[in-house]
């Protein structure tokens, strides 16, 4: 299999499983089991860096050649392309929202068929202070791919929304 052959199949193998998710539990609010189940470690070392806005701690959970991915309707954009990127990335959004923070409100269990030992989909919500002055938060759901090293390769995170209250 060619190397863009492999790329490829890694982004259907990261869609199918978000798929499974979010047509296995449309519902915003997870479920009690979703919520208590633990993270990888380095997801769990990556939300801790994110949250204490350390951009370097981050990129020491990155594969080198991660890809950052966004997916809006039909479309992907590639937010960051290396761990450089990424991280140079971070250290501009920490600065436009300095009281950002994210936590993860859902993550399936492996008997749910979303998880693998590669492939990893969670429900992020992060939340922050708009210039308006008021708390904005939103989630959306991600899918986290790790590399043999078992560090951070590709992230695709998919449309972001309100979160209703």
């Amino acid at each position: 299999m060619q190397n863009g052959d492999q790329n490829k199949l890694g982004v259907l193998v990261g869609l199918a499983a978000l798929a499974l998710v979010v047509f296995a539990a449309p519902d915003a609010v997870p479920n009690k089991e979703w919520s208590t189940v633990p993270l990888p470690p380095v997801i769990q070392q990556y939300m801790d860096a994110f949250n204490a806005h350390d951009p370097d701690a981050v990129g020491r959970t990155l594969a080198e050649d991660v890809s950052w991915l966004s997916l809006s309707g039909d479309a992907i954009s590639v937010d960051g392309k290396n761990r450089d990127a990424v991280v140079t990335w971070l250290t501009s959004y920490f600065k436009s929202f300095p009281d950002v923070t994210s936590r993860v409100i859902a993550r399936p269990a492996a008997e749910e068929g979303a998880q693998t030992s590669r492939f990893f989909v969670v429900r992020e919500c992060p939340t922050w202070t708009g210039k308006d002055g008021k708390v904005r938060s939103q989630a959306a759901w991600a899918v986290f791919e790790l590399n043999a090293a078992g560090l951070i390769r590709r992230v695709w995170y998919h449309e972001a929304e309100k979160v209703v209250k």
